[in-house]
């Protein structure tokens, strides 16, 4: 509960201090292991990350938090492949919307844009408001050149997220159907957003 609740605050090395108390009382804790890998994930200590992985694993097969931090881990580190996998192996032991959506994000980095969107379908099955799972339809649809579609899509997650950057892919679907001036329009919203980089917004709007 405590590491949980650390998790929450995002204070992941406390949680790291947290999870080498549990274990320390019990090596055999997987959970404590999984949950360290988690954290040490979002510290972006990849090789650590993947390493707590593999232990909670070896502990307990059946530990689906711990393939999903590795499938998680194996994608930033661009072992593709792999990474699929593991949620395939997370999907085998706990079928969650979070996990086909990172799914998908792999697929993307691989280019097979048709399973992405296969995996975006079960998330939102799962998660009807999962902006991320429209997010990444999206953009496998425009990948496809199926613009129109596209933009249902980052309209729908746009719905359930108001991030900028589904604005801004929005704004390049319509640069790519030659609609200039609905682009323009949406470049000029991401102004009123906490989009960090409005110089580079300017910029886009100047070329059109």
């Amino acid at each position: 509960m405590i590491t949980q609740a650390l998790f929450n605050q995002q204070q992941y090395k406390e949680a790291i201090i947290c999870c080498d108390k549990s274990i320390q009382l019990n090596q055999n804790n997987d959970l404590a292991f999984a949950n360290k890998a988690s954290a040490l994930f979002s510290l972006q200590k990849y090789k650590e990350a993947l390493e707590y992985s593999d232990k909670a694993i070896k502990i307990n097969p059946q530990n689906d938090i711990a393939f999903g931090t590795k499938g998680l881990t194996l994608t930033k580190l661009q072992r593709y492949q792999e990474a699929l996998q593991c949620f395939d192996q997370e999907i085998k032991l706990q079928p969650k919307f979070q996990t086909f959506t990172d799914k998908a994000n792999t697929l993307l980095q691989l280019q097979r844009f048709q399973e992405a969107i296969e995996c975006c379908d079960k998330a939102i099955q799962l998660a009807p408001n999962c902006d991320q799972a429209f997010f990444y339809k999206a953009i496998a649809l425009s990948s496809q050149k199926k613009y129109q579609d596209a933009i249902k899509c980052y309209d729908e997650a746009y719905q359930r997220g108001k991030h900028p950057m589904i604005l801004l892919n929005k704004a390049f679907v319509l640069v790519d159907m030659n609609k200039r001036e609905e682009a323009k329009i949406i470049f000029k919203q991401i102004l009123d957003t906490n989009f960090q980089d409005k110089e580079y917004i300017r910029g886009l709007i100047k070329t059109l």
